[in-house]
């Protein structure tokens, strides 16, 4: 892995989410992470790559766009 892992931090900057949010998502493994070291000095850590695909995972239609979709030939 040749990218930087970013911090809690980091992630809720980059998505526009609050620290809490991520948090949240982490307890409910909604989000990759990594979990590095045991017990409560662990430390959370996230991929930017694998962050920015969970992000276009998350991509709803519009509900024109999802019409539009469904009567194509």
């Amino acid at each position: 892995m040749s990218e930087s892992l970013i911090s809690v931090n980091q992630c809720a900057k980059r998505l526009g989410l609050s620290v809490w949010e991520i948090y949240r998502q982490v307890e409910e493994k909604r989000i990759a992470h990594f979990r590095l070291g045991i017990g409560p000095r662990s430390r959370i850590r996230f991929s930017p790559a694998e962050i920015d695909q969970w992000l276009e995972g998350q991509h709803v239609a519009a509900k024109d766009e999802t019409r539009r979709l469904r009567n194509r030939p």
